[in-house]
């Protein structure tokens, strides 16, 4: 005969980047363990493969995982940590004037960080006369690839399509050359207009952390980010 298991607690977030309400449960202790082995490996790609398992089992709604942008996966997992283990990250920094000064010690509460769209920031980009480019957030799925390509490989990459007045160019239904070709026979200001608009102003998911030094004095302003910064 099995032993019970406890009714795990169900809780709805949106997905920052399609907007689209999902449902998730807390972690398990047995998952909370797989987490912390990946993150003690400092492995990335240990480090991923638990990431999207646990997102996996925990939530429900989720099409396709690699589909969702980086900062989907950030805003998610950080919010089931949230309600599995708690809001607050206490953290021990240290001074940038003075190393040997007196360590510092800041909270971060989970529940305030959300994810930031800067003003100016569109997917949707017109070139030149009625022709444009529609771009899509780099997957999780892409993070990898990414890394090695050139700047006009990656954009080439997160085209989703490009439009003509009322005639539309699928990116998957182009080769990798002819996205390439085009965005190379675009002008500067073209092609810089895509990196401002898209990648610079690109939606992140950070938290401003400010605390002062017990010695000097000296106000500190950091930003902190990337996944593993919030599973201390």
């Amino acid at each position: 005969m099995a032993l019970p298991k406890p009714q795990l607690s169900i809780f709805t977030l949106i997905i920052p980047s399609t907007k689209k309400k999902i449902k998730f449960r807390q972690f398990t202790v047995k998952e909370e363990k797989l987490l912390a082995q990946a993150e003690q490996s400092e492995d990335i790609e240990i480090m991923t493969n638990a990431i999207t398992g646990i997102i996996s089992s925990c939530c429900q709604g989720i099409d396709n995982l690699n589909d969702l942008a980086l900062f989907d996966i950030e805003y998610i997992m950080t919010k089931i940590r949230a309600k599995s283990v708690g809001e607050k990250i206490d953290l021990t920094m240290k001074c940038d004037v003075d190393e040997n000064h007196r360590p510092i010690p800041a909270r971060i509460d989970l529940d305030t960080i959300e994810v930031t769209f800067p003003e100016g920031h569109d997917k949707k980009i017109g070139l030149f006369d009625d022709v444009g480019v529609v771009m899509k957030y780099p997957s999780f799925g892409q993070i990898d690839s990414l890394q090695n390509l050139g700047e006009i490989e990656t954009i080439a990459a997160c085209i989703d399509y490009v439009y003509s007045g009322e005639e539309i160019f699928y990116s998957k239904e182009q080769t990798k050359e002819d996205l390439v070709e085009f965005l190379e026979g675009l002008t500067k200001s073209q092609l810089e207009k895509i990196q401002e608009v898209f990648f610079v102003k690109m939606p992140k998911y950070v938290h401003t952390l400010k605390y002062t030094c017990f010695d000097c004095g000296h106000e500190h302003t950091k930003e902190i980010r990337g996944i593993s910064s919030f599973f201390v």
